[in-house]
C-alpha cells in the first residue's frame, strides 16, 4: 500500500514539475501592451511633440503599437489589435513595447518634385523614420531633396542641413532662395502678388528679370530658369533688365518715367526771341522729361542744329528712337548728368574770306586759300558769299555781312554777288572783266573797306 502511494506522489510531482517548467520558460502568445502614443496629425503635436499623447490601450485585445501614414499623408499613431494582419512597410510601422511608436516623421521628396524646396503642407511627402532619426534637406544640381538623415547624408562640401524634430525639414530651402514675379504675355505689364514665386532652381546670388518688346508682350521670372528664359545669365539682349536688390524686384512696367533732366529750348530763323538757345545754358534750369520710355531704353538729352532751326531737349520727347539723332543730321546726345546738353554750340563751318585788292589769289585762286570760321558763331545761317564791287572781289561768311550786302547777295537775279551753303564753297573764279553791278555810293565803299578789313585781318 505504501508503495502505491509513493508511486502516486512521484507521478503528481512529475506532472507539477512539467507544468511549472512549461509555464516559466515559454512566452505568452499575446503579451499585453499597456500604453501607446495615440493621435492623428490633425493635431500638430502628433508629429512634433508626443510628450502628452501617451494613453492606455483600452483592453487586452491590443498587443502592439503602430505608426501609420495613409494615402493622404495623414499620420496616425495608436494601439494595434492582436488580430491585425497588415504587413510592415514604408508607411506602416508596428512595434512591441510601451510607447514604442515614437517614430520621427520627416518630409521625403527628391529633385524630381518641383515643390520639394518649399513644401510646407503638414501632410504632403510625410515618411516614417526611426525613433531617433533626424531629417535632412540637401541641394543637388540646383534642386532639393529631403528625407530621413543618416550619418553619411551630409558632407562638408555640400549645401545640406540636418535637423531634429518631427517634419523639421519643412519650408523653404535654402533660406536665401530668390523670389521673383513670374508671368508672361499681355497681362504681365502690371504685376500682382499672385505672380510672386520662389525660383525653382537655386543659384547663389540669383537675379530676377524683366523682358519686353511691348506692353502686350512681356515676360518676368528668375535668371536661373532653364526653360523659356529670354534673359539667361550672361545674356546680352538689350530688352532684358535684371535685379536682385530685394525680393520680387522685377516689378518694373514696360514704360517708365525718365529720371534725367535736360535743357529745353528752341530757336528758328523766324523766332528771334529764342536766339540765345544756342549760347551756353545754366544746367540748374534743366527740366524733367515728359514722355515715358521703355524700361530698357537709355535716357538722352539732345542738341539738334539744322540750317533753319536749333533745339535742345529730351530725345524721346521729340523722337521715337535713339537712331533719329545722329551726327549726320546735326544731332548729338548726352546722358552723363542733368542738363548735360547745356554747352554753347560752336560751328566748324568756314568760308574763304579775302579781298582781291589785298590778296591777288582772291580772284581766281581762292581754292588755294584756307577757310576761316565766321565771326558770328551762334548762328543757323551757314552760307558763304562771293561778289565784285568796283572790280574788287570780296569773299566771306554771309552771316558776317551787313544787311544791305546780304540783301544784294541773296537776290538770285543779281549777278553782282552769289551765296553757297557748304564750307569753303565760295571759291568760284571771277574774271576781272566780268559784267558786274558797281556800288554807286560812298556809303557802300566805306562799308566794304571797313567791314572786310576786320574779316580778313
Amino acid at each position: 500500500m505504501l508503495s502505491v502511494q509513493r508511486k502516486l506522489s512521484y507521478f503528481v510531482l512529475i506532472i507539477v514539475c512539467i507544468y511549472l517548467n512549461t509555464s516559466l520558460t515559454s512566452e505568452p502568445e499575446n503579451p499585453l501592451i499597456g500604453k501607446c502614443y495615440q493621435c492623428s496629425s490633425s493635431d500638430a503635436k502628433c508629429i512634433e511633440d508626443l510628450a502628452n499623447l501617451s494613453k492606455d490601450c483600452s483592453d487586452s485585445s491590443f498587443n502592439r503599437c503602430f505608426t501609420k501614414i495613409d494615402d493622404d499623408g495623414v499620420v496616425t499613431r495608436g494601439c494595434l489589435p492582436k488580430d491585425s494582419t497588415e504587413s510592415e512597410g514604408v508607411n506602416y510601422k508596428p512595434c512591441l513595447g510601451d510607447n514604442c511608436n515614437n517614430h520621427t516623421i520627416c518630409k521625403m521628396c527628391t529633385e524630381e518634385h518641383e515643390d520639394c524646396f518649399k513644401i510646407d503642407d503638414n501632410n504632403k511627402y510625410n515618411v516614417i523614420c526611426d525613433a531617433d532619426a533626424q531629417c535632412f534637406s540637401k541641394l543637388i544640381n540646383k534642386k532639393v531633396a529631403k528625407g530621413c538623415a543618416t550619418s553619411s547624408t551630409c558632407t562638408k562640401d555640400e549645401e545640406c542641413v540636418v535637423c531634429t524634430g518631427g517634419i523639421c525639414n519643412t519650408g523653404l530651402f535654402p533660406k536665401d532662395r530668390r523670389s521673383c514675379h513670374k508671368c508672361e504675355g499681355q497681362n504681365c505689364d502690371n504685376v500682382t502678388e499672385e505672380m510672386r514665386n520662389y525660383c525653382k532652381n537655386y543659384v547663389k546670388d540669383d537675379h530676377c528679370y524683366t523682358y519686353g518688346d511691348s506692353e502686350q508682350n512681356m515676360q518676368r521670372g528668375c535668371v536661373s530658369d532653364e526653360s523659356s528664359n529670354p534673359c539667361p545669365a550672361g545674356g546680352a539682349d538689350a530688352k532684358c533688365r535684371t535685379c536682385n536688390d530685394k525680393l520680387n524686384c522685377n516689378d518694373t512696367p514696360y514704360k517708365i518715367h525718365q529720371e534725367l533732366k535736360c535743357i529745353k529750348c528752341s530757336y528758328s530763323k523766324d523766332k528771334e526771341q529764342d536766339k540765345n538757345c544756342m549760347d551756353a545754358q545754366n544746367s540748374n534750369k534743366a527740366e524733367a522729361c515728359s514722355e515715358k520710355i521703355p524700361f530698357y531704353a537709355k535716357e538722352w538729352c539732345f542738341t539738334h542744329k539744322t540750317s533753319d532751326s536749333f533745339q535742345r531737349g529730351c530725345l524721346y520727347d521729340r523722337m521715337q528712337t535713339e537712331d533719329e539723332c545722329n551726327v549726320d543730321n546735326g544731332c548729338t546726345t548726352c546722358n552723363d548728368a542733368d542738363g548735360c546738353n547745356r554747352e554753347k554750340v560752336s560751328s566748324d563751318f568756314t568760308c574763304i574770306a579775302c579781298r582781291s585788292d589785298e590778296n591777288p589769289k582772291c580772284r581766281n585762286e581762292a581754292n588755294t586759300l584756307p577757310g576761316i570760321k565766321c565771326r558770328t558763331e551762334s548762328s543757323l545761317d551757314e552760307r558763304c558769299f562771293f561778289g565784285t564791287w568796283r572790280n574788287v572781289v570780296i569773299r566771306g561768311c554771309y552771316v558776317d555781312a551787313d544787311e544791305r550786302m546780304q540783301y544784294v547777295c541773296a537776290d538770285k537775279a543779281n549777278p553782282q554777288c552769289s551765296v553757297c551753303e557748304k564750307s569753303n564753297c565760295n571759291i568760284k573764279q571771277i574774271p576781272s572783266n566780268a559784267n558786274i553791278f558797281y556800288a554807286l555810293s560812298l556809303e557802300w565803299l566805306l562799308f566794304i573797306t571797313v567791314f572786310y578789313a576786320v574779316v580778313t585781318h
